[in-house]
């Protein structure tokens, strides 16, 4: 822990030099952003919040699934759909484990294998999203980056009026969602304090959802452009579980479920202190720290095999306890006349996991990772207009177990060290014509249940690395715009699970390779939006050789289009295809595909002074189907839902 003390200690130390010195400049300094001047040469996306309010989604998982080249898969089902797996670069099964998830800059994927909580993240909350597909976020997130990463930003207000909003959605399925947010403005400091409560039986029998979320926001900017923040957070969600039914049972009744009672529970809290826009000298510096501890309960009712009885049902208690940050700085200054920046940083990672068994046969493990992570990007613009990026990071990994059943012993001890490095460039042709190249390496690490197994099984699973090179084009055709991105990429060591022998395992290489088109058109009156993803995810090696990997849709599709009637009053259309995809666990493609599908959403959203009115309908022909199926069945997801939405700004 010496280190994280250090690394606090020097963060209060940057604050007391930069506020003792008064011969300092004043520098206005914008709010820490991952990518906003980073990732050259990458496939990137900015979601704005006036684009998130233009969509039909209702969440974040959704949102984030009409974006091209990113295939989402529902876990449970329902309408929140809340704990989906975001995947980028068809990883299927092992999308959440191959991208990295952060929220205003912090970590947000788990230890575990368990999947990212959206749930407590509200679509109005946020100010944007950042998104960098490929190897090359490696560099700049770290582990898990294999496939991208997505950076969450919510809406701060600092400089902004005070003000209040009031969010009342009436959904399906007895749905209903309350958010109250309030931004206070006291000279130089803001307090937001927002509040979210959502509520819903959902779609299926035993899926009913809540959850209750608070958070509080305490920032101040300086009279030297400097930015400070104090972050608590806190939220409790439950969620019933359905579990998986038969093919024939979904088709015959695709609400019903075989499991009575099951059902998970998460319980999370959080303190975040930072800053940006503190000089020492002529480098500008940031930093972070998060502390948050988080307690995820599961009980699984498995009286539908054993004829009612409930004497093998289980219940498992999950503690995460993580300490984390990050302290970065940015210097410019000019070669061979040519403006460049250096970038330089240390992300450090904490963390400590249990599990154990409430109900069942007792058990108990424990474990703790630790990560630590210098990196470095150059950037380098020429006259020519053409920019050049490279960036190198080196990864300290560490992970120790231990059986805390009777006598604490130690299952498993490993350190492990590796790079991630990228090369990317970008070249402006003219100013509707831009090319982009990236080459990148980049590198996950083996999660905690992916090297622990029930019962104590340990296996020695390797680091997982990768290579990619990206090639993209953005042309401006009048009032089209459109966006090209062709990729190809080899993964070396692929952490997967191995259905045969119950445990997981370094597969050897796999083939990831496909294109990504974006086109935007713009009247006076419309918007249309067509987004086409193709993707192919291969072995290369063993018995599966040149078979596909499981949970991976080739073909995906989006196309909207948005009709401004006035400036009140606006209508929307959306299709979405997915095409069919192998079940979990069927590497050798044996079974039987499923359906591929298309889902028809509309909404009206009419503003009236302070007052904004939005009804959507999704999946309008009440479409079946389903992301995610198993060997022990599929998990259906809603048919036809709508949504009732109040937002009064006051």
């Amino acid at each position: 822990m010496a280190y994280i003390i250090l690394f606090i200690f020097s963060i209060l130390i940057n604050m007391s030099n930069s506020f003792g010195d008064e011969n300092e400049p004043i520098r206005i300094s914008i709010y820490p952003s991952r990518i906003a001047d980073s990732g050259i040469g990458s496939n990137k996306i900015t979601i704005s919040k006036k684009e998130i309010k233009e969509t039909n989604a209702k969440n974040l998982p959704e949102l984030l699934s009409l974006q091209p080249g990113i295939q989402t898969i529902g876990l449970y089902g329902g309408i929140d759909n809340t704990k989906a797996s975001i995947g980028i670069g068809g990883f299927g099964e092992q999308a959440a484990m191959n991208t990295a998830v952060f929220l205003n800059g912090v970590r947000i994927n788990n230890i575990s294998m368990a999947t990212v909580n959206f749930g407590n993240i509200p679509l109005e909350n946020i100010e944007k999203i950042e998104i960098i597909k490929g190897g090359g976020a490696s560099v700049l997130f770290g582990d898990g980056a294999v496939s991208g990463a997505i950076n969450i930003i919510t809406d701060k207000n600092i400089l902004q009026k005070s003000y209040y909003r009031i969010d009342q959605e009436l959904m399906s399925y007895n749905g209903r969602k309350t958010n109250i947010f309030a931004s206070k403005n006291i000279k130089d400091v803001g307090i937001q304090f927002n509040h979210n409560y959502s509520r819903s039986d959902q779609y299926r029998d035993n899926n009913d959802y809540k959850l209750d979320s608070t958070s509080i926001n305490l920032s101040s900017i300086g009279d030297k452009g400097t930015y400070t923040f104090l972050n608590f957070k806190k939220f409790d969600e439950d969620i019933r579980l359905p579990g998986g039914i038969s093919r024939t049972d979904y088709f015959t009744n695709s609400k019903q479920t075989k499991e009575s009672f099951s059902f998970a529970r998460d319980e999370f809290s959080s303190i975040e202190f930072g800053y940006n826009g503190f000089y020492l000298g002529e480098i500008e510096t940031s930093g972070l720290v998060s502390f948050s501890e988080k307690v995820s309960t599961s009980y699984f009712d498995y009286s539908r095999y054993y004829s009612g009885s409930h004497s093998n049902d289980t219940s498992n208690q999950y503690n995460y306890d993580t300490i984390q940050g990050y302290k970065k700085g940015q210097y410019k200054s000019t070669l061979f006349n040519q403006p460049i920046s250096y970038k330089m940083g240390i992300d450090f990672y904490d963390s400590y996991y249990s599990d154990k068994v409430i109900i069942g046969t007792y058990y108990k493990r424990t474990a703790n990772q630790i990560t630590l992570d210098p990196w470095f990007i150059s950037q380098i613009s020429f006259k020519n207009d053409f920019d050049f990026e490279a960036g190198v990071r080196h990864h300290f990994y560490e992970l120790d177990i231990y059986n805390e059943t009777t006598l604490k012993t130690k299952l498993h001890d490993k350190s492990t060290n590796t790079n991630a490095w990228s090369f990317g460039g970008i070249k402006k042709i003219n100013e509707s014509n831009v090319l982009n190249l990236k080459l990148s390496k980049s590198f996950r690490s083996p999660k905690v249940d992916e090297v622990l197994h029930y019962g104590g099984v340990i296996s020695d699973v390797e680091h997982q690395n990768s290579k990619m090179v990206e090639i993209g084009h953005m042309i401006k055709l009048n009032k089209t715009k459109i966006k090209t991105n062709l990729y190809k990429s080899k993964i070396d060591n692929l952490i997967y699970y191995d259905s045969s022998a119950f445990v997981n395992k370094n597969y050897g290489e796999t083939t990831h390779q496909g294109f990504d088109v974006k086109t935007v058109t713009t009247t006076d009156n419309f918007i249309y939006n067509l987004n086409v993803s193709n993707v192919t995810s291969e072995f290369d090696t063993g018995s599966n050789k040149g078979k596909q990997l499981p949970m991976v849709a080739n073909w995906k599709s989006e196309a909207s289009v948005k009709y401004n009637y006035d400036k009140y009053l606006n209508f929307s259309f959306a299709n979405q295809f997915v095409g069919s995809r192998y079940r979990i666990g069927d590497e050798s493609n044996t079974s039987q595909k499923s359906k591929s599908y298309n889902i028809h959403n509309a909404a009206m959203n009419y503003k009236l002074n302070d007052l904004d009115i939005s009804l959507k309908i999704n999946n309008i022909f009440d479409k079946k189907h389903y992301h995610y199926e198993t060997s022990g069945g599929v998990y259906p997801l809603s048919q036809r839902n709508m949504s009732l939405k109040f937002k009064y700004l006051f």
